[in-house]
């Protein structure tokens, strides 16, 4: 069997790991850690826990994640956008250090929310459809700010698609 990851990235991202029937998934919000830089608090990935959270789901399975790839916002400042591809990277080298090149897959927001219909849809409508689709999991998804844990769980499910 092959065990299906999605992330969706970014320091307040989320990780889904797909059942094998693809009727449920684990969410996890991405491991964070603040730090105090020149007198303020900044949150970041925090790669030690999520290297440990990855070694404890992998464990001997055969692994494909797909990792949504980081798409830039004009609206952002230079500092945010430079946080959210920091926070990116971080995502993208634990999973590499733990998998084969192969393993890992990008995957551009629009491909995969064209494939489930979510094209032109905000991210409630991202949240209304992983509530239909793992109904076993909706506690996962239950507050509007699990808007990351269902895009994390819908692009597993693309990729359960693309895989299978």
């Amino acid at each position: 069997m092959t065990l299906i990851v999605g992330v969706d990235g970014g320091k307040s991202g989320a990780i889904a790991f797909l059942a094998p029937d693809a009727a449920s998934v684990r969410v996890y919000d991405i491991p964070r850690i603040v730090r105090r830089t020149r007198g303020k608090e900044r949150t970041e990935v925090d790669p030690d826990a999520l290297g440990a959270l990855l070694a404890l789901e992998f464990g001997g399975d055969d692994v494909r994640a797909f990792l949504e790839v980081g798409v830039g916002d004009r609206r952002q400042s230079t500092a945010a956008g430079y946080d959210y591809g920091f926070a990116n990277g971080a995502i993208w080298m634990a999973f590499r250090l733990r998998l084969p090149r192969s393993a890992v897959v990008l995957v551009h927001p629009t491909t995969w929310k064209r494939s489930l219909g979510l094209i032109g849809h905000d991210k409630e409508a991202s949240r209304n459809k992983a509530l239909r689709m793992f109904p076993a999991s909706k506690n996962a998804f239950a507050k509007r700010s699990d808007h990351n844990r269902a895009e994390a769980a819908l692009i597993a499910l693309y990729g359960y698609r693309l895989h299978a």
